[in-house]
């Protein structure tokens, strides 16, 4: 999930935390030295990110969550609005 974060900050350009995560599904254990695909789409409404991430090995579904994400510091000064067409992100990360 902190890849799927950090995928959308890199996408927004704004530091987030995930406020909920939904529908999380693992499909299939990860292994430490497995490499990963990562593909986020993501759309904002409301001043918050809804994302979808789907993760991969070798081709294979290994899992998926929904988030919602908060620009950080936003619940308390009710800031930082998003404004972005729907996208999607592509990320690979070999886990050391």
């Amino acid at each position: 999930m902190e890849m799927a974060r950090l995928a959308c900050e890199r996408v927004t350009g704004r530091r987030l935390e995930i406020e909920r995560i939904d529908r999380a599904k693992f499909s299939r254990p990860i292994l430490p030295e497995e490499e990963i695909r990562l593909s986020v789409k993501i759309q904002s409404a409301e001043g918050v990110l809804h994302a979808y991430a789907s993760f991969s090995v070798s081709g294979e579904q290994a899992g998926g969550a929904s988030l919602v994400l908060r620009s950080r510091g936003t619940r308390e000064h009710g800031t930082g609005r998003f404004l972005m067409r729907p996208q999607t992100l592509d990320e690979t990360s070999v886990c050391p």
